[in-house]
């Protein structure tokens, strides 16, 4: 049984997944998010470049989104050149397929899909699909033909599993909805000036009602009215069999009625704790993320080895969880404990890849490397859960290690040895750190001597390190020092 608790009644939304009561999922929404994967704009190219074999479009939001000519549809799939299909200043209707990270603008296609409940409808892409899972290859071959009968024109249809315990009508049903919402978005984008946002596919509540919507014996508790009352109406396009929705008037926050606000600020926290005693440490850099295992408090009961396999089964589980409530993506490198021999390596692998099944986001695991670490792939179309509500400290600039006092006094040592020999004192302003070390002992009496200078400081900004304010004879800068104190 699935709870979907969404809290969207302030401007940073946020959603939990809850299985059997264990949150497997978190949806977050910030206020300051730009594009986000489903949403279509109408925008304006502002770069062809053919050495890309790309154009930029200007969305109105954060940096330009990338096209590849391939997701061009005049193109072709990229058999006509990018020059000959769009000219800068072109408006074009575009869907974010990734969004922006760090240095990087979204990544947009024209090839434009609106998910439904129970199938996916492709306004332009002349393609029909039916899932795997739906069933054998004569119900498939029977969904498919069905599928090719109903689009129109270039118009493309995918059946999802979803689909498989409703009646053909109903599928038509549905399809006419999303029809409905696509003619809305041409629209808008007709009526409204370049760029701007037509349709927020990207939503988290219309993302809610997507993927969870259609499950049996659901509920979604919304403390919004609005989006609540959105979400019967999203209901009523398969009535059949559909989530409850409750709408949440209690005065408690809905977050902690759930008793979720703590557990969400621990995916915060790099280290996570295995009930065995043992933990991960989760870095995400740049380039990847890296996964360490750790034995901690776990010591076994057999012999190191034994021990090994234990912890790494185990943790194995518990970074295929982290993956998801992190919604890390991209390269993962998980150091296990080292193990000695091939048949506990090949049971972890087992372990990673059972647990991975649970995610609905696509991994490949690509196994051991020379070096012993395991390597593995999750599809990363949005940022992570951390990117989403964390920004840089500015004081280490996200590094998470700032300079030592004593290489800062160093360097202020350096710093006045270098000033004019006539230099009778100096006033800097030092973070705590610093000033810290100044006030300790008679380590601003040694600097003094070591230069021959007065010193004379105050605590300022924590990020600066030091700097220096004033220098020259010794009543001037005192007076100075004086001032800014109110010594």
């Amino acid at each position: 049984m699935y709870e979907i608790v969404l809290n969207t009644n302030t401007d940073e939304k946020r959603g939990a997944v809850l299985q059997n009561g264990r949150v497997t999922e978190w949806l977050l929404e910030p206020r300051s998010q730009g594009a986000r994967v489903g949403d279509i704009y109408s925008g304006k190219v502002t770069k062809v470049l053919p050495g890309m074999e790309a154009a930029f479009i200007h969305l109105g939001t954060g940096k330009d989104g990338y096209l590849h000519t391939k997701e061009v549809r005049a193109t072709e799939g990229g058999k006509r050149p990018l020059t000959s299909c769009l000219k800068e200043g072109q408006t074009v209707l575009v869907q974010i397929v990734k969004e922006e990270m760090s240095t990087k603008g979204p990544r947009l296609t024209e090839f434009i899909q609106l998910p439904g409940q129970t199938i996916v409808y492709l306004p332009y892409s002349d393609y029909v699909a039916v899932s795997k899972r739906l069933g054998d290859d004569t119900l498939r071959s029977e969904w498919r033909e069905f599928a090719r009968e109903t689009v129109r024109g270039l118009e493309g249809l995918i059946i999802r599993t979803a689909a498989k315990e409703l009646e053909k009508s109903q599928i038509v049903r549905e399809l006419n909805v999303l029809r409905g919402l696509f003619d809305d978005c041409l629209t808008e984008a007709a009526e409204q000036k370049a760029p701007s946002l037509v349709f927020a596919g990207g939503s988290l509540v219309l993302q809610a009602a997507r993927d969870y919507a259609h499950n049996p014996g659901t509920e979604i508790v919304c403390d919004n009215q609005k989006d609540a009352a959105f979400l019967k109406r999203w209901l009523g396009m398969n009535p059949s069999v559909q989530a409850a929705v409750r709408h949440h008037t209690g005065r408690e926050g809905l977050f902690t009625a759930y008793d979720l606000e703590k557990k969400l600020e621990r995916v915060l926290e790099k280290r996570a704790w295995l009930k065995s005693g043992g933990f991960l440490v989760i870095e995400e850099t740049e380039a990847m993320t890296v996964i360490d295992v750790n034995s901690g408090k776990f010591t076994g009961k057999k012999d190191l080895a034994d021990t090994a396999v234990k912890v790494n089964l185990e943790a194995a589980a518990a970074v295929a969880e982290e993956l998801r409530l992190r919604d890390l993506g991209g390269i993962v490198m998980i150091d296990f404990i080292d193990m000695e021999d091939d048949a506990g390596r090949a049971a972890v692998l087992r372990a990673l890849n059972d647990a991975l099944k649970k995610d609905r986001t696509k991994t490949s695991v690509a196994g051991f490397t020379s070096l012993g670490l395991v390597e593995m792939t999750r599809k990363k179309a949005r940022s992570s859960v951390a990117d989403r509500m964390l920004e840089s400290c500015a004081v280490c600039s996200g590094t998470g290690q700032v300079r030592s006092r004593e290489s800062l006094a160093a360097a202020l040592e350096r710093e006045l040895l270098a000033l004019p020999s006539d230099t009778e004192a100096v006033c800097i302003s030092a973070n705590a750190s610093l000033a810290s070390y100044l006030e300790s002992g008679s380590n601003q009496g040694d600097l003094e001597k070591r230069t021959g200078k007065l010193v004379f400081f105050f605590r300022g900004e924590e990020g600066e390190g030091y700097s220096l304010r004033l220098t020259g004879d010794r009543a001037e800068v005192e007076g100075f020092w004086r001032r800014s104190t109110g010594r």
